[in-house]
């Protein structure tokens, strides 16, 4: 399996749209296989909205400390996404930023989160567990048509 590992302070918003095929999907000769991850670079501020949107071939997510804000829709629609693992430091989910995650089970938001926006995880069917903080904010809808337990860790 390779890694995209994208050098750029911002992911701008649909900048990994148009990679619906892992055969379709290929950034400066790294290609994202069936089974693929992306580590995103530590230098990264943001996760543009739309960045990911309806990438078919992305399992894993790995966002580092430096992440401050993930943007609308910046993962919808990736249904093959199985894991997102969240480092400490990401303040804002913006609305839909996961919404229709099929293949997302859990998910795990550390306390640094302060704002969830609305339907982040709307359509995550498969949704069960979530662990996050009592204090970060909630938008309507963050969670609709998922059947989730929330774990307060504080």
């Amino acid at each position: 399996m390779k890694k995209i590992i994208v050098l750029l302070i911002c992911i701008s918003s649909g900048a990994f749209l148009f990679g619906q095929t892992a055969e379709d999907f290929i950034i400066n000769d790294w290609e994202l296989e069936a089974g693929g991850d992306v580590g995103i670079p530590n230098n990264i501020t943001d996760i543009e909205s739309g960045a990911f949107s309806g990438n078919k071939s992305l399992v894993v997510v790995n966002i580092p400390y430096g992440v401050t804000r993930i943007g609308a829709g910046a993962f919808r629609g990736c249904e093959g996404l199985t894991i997102v693992n969240i480092e400490y430091g990401l303040i804002i989910i913006d609305e839909y930023a996961f919404a229709s995650c099929k293949n997302l089970a859990a998910i795990s938001i550390p306390d640094s989160v302060t704002y969830i926006g609305t339907g982040a995880f709307s359509g995550c069917v498969n949704l069960r567990a979530v662990s996050m903080s009592r204090k970060t904010q909630l938008a309507p809808d963050v969670f609709r048509g998922a059947p989730v337990s929330i774990l307060y860790i504080d």
